[in-house]
């Protein structure tokens, strides 16, 4: 994490899926900061954070031309926060194999599997 992250009161975490060149970021921290940080991240000052509908435990950003972000409030191993964090990682899934041009089907499900645990693993792991 480089100086500049750590000035918004956010953990970032970066998490690299070995054979695939393709990374995602976690960050954790209050939902207040996050805003201020995409903009920083994604050099739009303009940026702007919706509220999610569903409250805010978790939020997938996937933006084109970046690396996807998951935003937690914090990561521990209470049943709903690894809930959360699972359902998360599905969504970077998924943007990985759509970016890998591979569907995501029945055929390519152990792959989905091993991706998204992986991801998960990694997440939780200090």
């Amino acid at each position: 994490m480089t100086k500049k992250e750590r000035s918004f009161g956010l953990k970032v975490k970066c998490i690299h899926f070995g054979m695939f060149d393709y990374s995602v970021s976690v960050v954790t921290g209050e939902y207040k900061y996050l805003q201020d940080y995409l903009r920083w991240k994604h050099d739009e000052p303009e940026y702007h954070l919706e509220r999610h509908p569903c409250g805010n435990k978790g939020l997938t950003l996937i933006t084109p031309g970046y690396a996807p972000i998951i935003w937690l409030p914090k990561i521990s191993k209470k049943t709903d926060v690894v809930a959360t964090v699972s359902h998360e990682c599905l969504h970077v899934v998924q943007s990985l194999f759509d970016w890998a041009g591979i569907p995501m089907n029945r055929s390519t499900d152990e792959v989905a599997g091993h991706a998204l645990g992986y991801l998960v693993k990694e997440i939780f792991k200090k």
